[in-house]
C-alpha cells in the first residue's frame, strides 16, 4: 500500500499465491497442462482491509485479474489457441477489457475504507480511488 505523494492518493496491490503450491508459480512449467494443473490448485482468500484518514464519500475500486478476468490467455484459448494471428484474431484480443472484475467501495462519512474481498488462487488485485488519471475506468 502506498500514497502518491503530490496528491495523497491511495494504491494498493494485493496478490494471492496459495499455501498449497509453495515451490513455483504457474507460468514456470514446459507445458500449458502443468500450469493448468497449478492454477487450479489452491483455495480462496478472504481479504479484510481498512484504511482510515481518507476523503469522506469518496469512491474506489478493486479491480482483480485471474484467471477468468483481465487474462487474454483464456480469450486466445477460445480461439483455438492460434500460434499465428490473424488481424481480427489480434483485434478481438487487444479489445478485451485489461482491468479486470471489478469491486467498488467508498468511504464512510468518517473517511474509513473497509474493503472486503475473496481472491482466487493466483489473482492480483489493484486498489485505487476510482476515477484517477491513467487508470481505465
Amino acid at each position: 500500500m502506498t500514497r502518491h505523494s503530490g496528491t495523497g492518493d491511495l494504491a494498493a496491490v494485493l496478490h494471492h499465491c496459495p499455501d498449497e503450491v509453495a515451490l513455483t508459480v504457474p507460468g514456470s512449467f514446459d507445458t500449458r497442462d502443468a500450469i493448468d494443473r497449478t492454477i487450479a490448485t489452491g483455495s480462496t482468500l478472504p481479504v479484510s482491509m481498512r484504511v482510515e484518514g481518507l476523503p469522506p464519500r469518496t469512491p474506489y475500486r478493486l479491480a482483480v485479474v485471474d484467471a477468468d478476468h483481465g487474462s487474454v490467455m483464456v480469450e486466445w484459448e477460445r480461439l483455438g489457441s492460434p500460434l499465428n494471428l490473424s488481424r481480427a484474431d489480434a483485434a478481438t484480443l487487444r479489445a478485451k477489457p485489461a482491468g479486470g472484475a471489478v469491486v467498488e467501495f467508498t468511504t464512510s462519512e468518517e473517511g474509513v475504507l473497509d474493503v472486503q474481498a475473496t481472491l482466487r488462487p493466483w489473482s492480483v488485485a489493484l486498489l485505487t480511488r476510482s476515477g484517477v488519471e491513467g487508470l481505465r475506468d
